[in-house]
């Protein structure tokens, strides 16, 4: 049932009603699969309904230059019973502008996009690589580092084109060194320490990067060995996994 769940963010009108943000179980949703980022999503209409509005994406551009507009709506009523099992499958919505018609693939977020390891969990599949343009770091630390909890894990994360580093793996490591007594302080010294420090933080991400390398080293024959309908997948994941730690180690120096 967690996998059926979705955050709802209310519309603006919403908001007079003291709506809040809340998690749905909605049927017409299981039909859609995962996409970062993107092109649809989900919002409250009122106490009992929600709607998909498509938000657009690139690959809707073209149509949009032709005078369509982003934001169609497919409404659908909330339910909290269960349903049958997840299908697979693409939904689209077709929009007629003047005589021309056209369809789109639409696609919601399952949340945390750039944490795999979720996927294969909970929903039993790792997003295609071409639509993860962030990879969670594997950082993290205890719950006292505001720039490294568990809840930070969409932040952590690098840049899996050009392998760069977000600014907040380099925060969450430097408080983790540093101790700081309030966030605060933290933020009047940040700039200094930053600088100050600068290669030991560089000396403690690539000893993390090196770890997870060697982990990943050691699953390879384990996994080439192993027979299952999942393990082409899996083994596909964890070299991308190898590739976007190595070109972020490259980087550092």
């Amino acid at each position: 049932v967690n996998s059926r769940f979705w955050k709802t963010n209310p519309l603006t009108g919403a908001k007079q009603m003291d709506m809040q943000q809340t998690s749905e179980l909605v049927p017409l949703g299981d039909m859609m699969n995962h996409r970062d980022p993107p092109n649809v999503q989900m919002v409250p209409e009122d106490l009992e309904h929600v709607s998909f509005a498509y938000m657009g994406d690139d690959a809707d551009s073209n149509a949009a230059d032709d005078g369509s507009s982003a934001g169609d709506h497919v409404d659908s009523e909330a339910s909290s019973s269960d349903n049958d099992t997840k299908e697979d499958v693409d939904e689209t919505v077709s929009t007629k502008n003047n005589d021309d018609n056209y369809e789109r693939d639409l696609y919601l977020s399952y949340g945390q996009p750039s944490n795999p390891h979720r996927f294969l969990v909970i929903f039993g599949f790792v997003p295609n690589t071409q639509y993860m343009p962030k990879l969670w770091s594997h950082l993290v630390y205890s719950p006292s580092n505001p720039y490294g909890n568990a809840s930070q894990t969409d932040q952590l994360v690098f840049d899996t084109n050009d392998g760069s580093v977000a600014s907040q793996v380099w925060d969450a490591i430097l408080w983790e060194l540093w101790q700081p007594s309030t966030q605060e302080e933290y933020l009047q010294e940040r700039e200094e320490r930053m600088e100050k420090y600068k290669e030991l933080l560089v000396e403690v991400l690539e000893s993390h990067l090196d770890h997870q390398l060697e982990e990943l080293a050691a699953l390879q024959p384990k996994t080439d060995m192993t027979q299952g309908t999942n393990m082409e997948m899996i083994s596909g994941y964890n070299e991308f996994l190898t590739e976007v730690f190595t070109k972020v180690k490259n980087n550092l120096h």
